[in-house]
């Protein structure tokens, strides 16, 4: 019981923050406090996969700090910047001690988070300044509670179809204005279904059903836009696609809603090496003007919120404030779960819709938001993933090898009894 209730508190503790060089929460000074308690209990030598990420984050942490050293950045936001991965790291070690004694606890990891939600809402620097406020409401608050709702449901019960009340829930979502949102949980809710349906199917069939899957998420999205541009539907960010040059192309669409991630690769481009540093300034506005013409709008400075580069992206914010190396070492670490996630899903898991729902969320939080993200939500997909993955291709192969071990020198016993 006690560890059910530690996980709760702690996934609440985000919301409770202080300002201590940056922003920091009341969880976070609890992980810098027990950490050693910690990172003790684990065998870096025979976990392979714990190993991996420690030499990754460690060696991401260097380059950072070289890289921030190098451009003389201000010391509070290169502490800023150093301190998320830190913090990312000893989250994930703190979650995988209490998940590799069940997995069952990670329905009160999410409690805790859905209840932040609840009380402390998102992070203002999230939010994006064109939304109302209904629907920063809905986007920012209300889809993360109905998010994690969903994938603490389905961790915690078999007997509920998760997946054919995502699928309708992400529809209503992205027609009343939640784009995003609505569509990962969708996206969510069909993947867990064709996997659910695939036990019964051949590959080949498998093949025509993915098929059949593309086709028709492409045909709602034609739907969509042909009804926002009719007026009939005018809920959420709909000037988006009115501006965009070619609406019924996502990738132009995309460029629209998150035309942040594109300036920051040019950002990056313009300084590959060794980046800008964390949360540099925008030299002259330059790259919010590039931001304004991607958007096909008027560059006004009265509208924006921050003076520093935009980005939004994890894996293209880390490039543009410590260069190709801190992204090339991301994109490992990126990857690496990815590669996990593919392999778990093989399985006949009874956590899939769990696993389906963090590896979505996991790829569209490092591509399309803000750094800060890879220190709070993340940590959990990532932890949950590493241990499923544990699970079927390290502890079962440890076991066998055990078994097999023990069921030899019973057998020499045996013989030797008889002889």
């Amino acid at each position: 019981m006690i560890n059910k209730i530690i996980l709760i508190l702690f996934e609440l503790g985000y919301g409770i923050k202080f300002n201590l060089i940056g922003e920091i929460s009341i969880s976070e000074i609890f992980l810098i406090a027990t950490s050693f308690f910690y990172i003790k209990k684990i065998n870096f030598r025979k976990n392979k996969e714990i190993g991996r990420f420690t030499i990754l984050y460690t060696l991401l942490i260097v380059i950072q700090i070289i890289t921030e050293i190098a451009i003389d950045n201000n010391f509070n936001s290169a502490a800023k910047g150093i301190a998320i991965n830190i913090l990312s790291y000893l989250h994930i070690i703190f979650l995988y001690t209490y998940l590799k004694k069940s997995r069952s606890l990670i329905s009160f990891a999410l409690l805790g988070l859905i209840l932040r939600f609840i009380i402390f809402g998102k992070d203002i620097e999230s939010i994006n300044i064109e939304d109302s406020a209904f629907i920063a409401l809905l986007k920012f608050t209300l889809v993360p509670i109905l998010s994690y709702s969903l994938i603490f449901l389905a961790s915690t019960t078999q007997k509920w179809k998760t997946e054919y009340i995502a699928i309708t829930l992400g529809i209503l979502l992205i027609i009343l204005g939640a784009r995003s949102g609505g569509g990962i949980i969708f996206m969510t809710g069909l993947l867990s279904y064709i996997k659910r349906a695939s036990q019964q199917l051949h590959f080949a069939n498998f093949k025509i059903v993915l098929i059949i899957a593309s086709v028709s998420i492409y045909t709602s999205y034609c739907f969509y836009v042909n009804q926002v541009l009719e007026g009939k539907i005018r809920s959420g960010n709909s000037e988006q696609l009115f501006r965009a040059e070619n609406p019924y192309n996502p990738i132009n669409l995309l460029m629209m809603g998150r035309s942040e991630v594109f300036v920051g690769y040019q950002a990056f481009t313009d300084k590959p090496w060794t980046g800008w540093g964390a949360w540099p300034k925008d030299p002259g506005m330059k790259y919010h003007k590039l931001q304004a013409k991607i958007n096909n709008g008027k560059y006004n400075i009265y509208n924006i919120l921050y003076d520093e580069i935009p980005s939004h992206s994890v894996l293209i914010g880390i490039g543009m404030m410590n260069g190709i190396f801190a992204l090339f070492t991301m994109m490992l670490i990126f990857i690496y779960i990815i590669y996990m996630a593919k392999k778990t899903l093989k399985t006949n898991d009874a956590y899939t819709y769990v696993t389906v729902a963090f590896l979505i969320d996991f790829i569209w939080t490092m591509l399309f938001s803000p750094q800060s993200a890879f220190r709070y939500v993340v940590p959990i997909e990532m932890a949950f993933i590493l241990i499923t993955y544990q699970k079927y291709f390290v502890f079962k192969r440890i076991h066998k090898k055990y078994a097999k071990n023990h069921l030899y020198y019973y057998r020499r016993h045996q013989r030797h009894s008889y002889s």
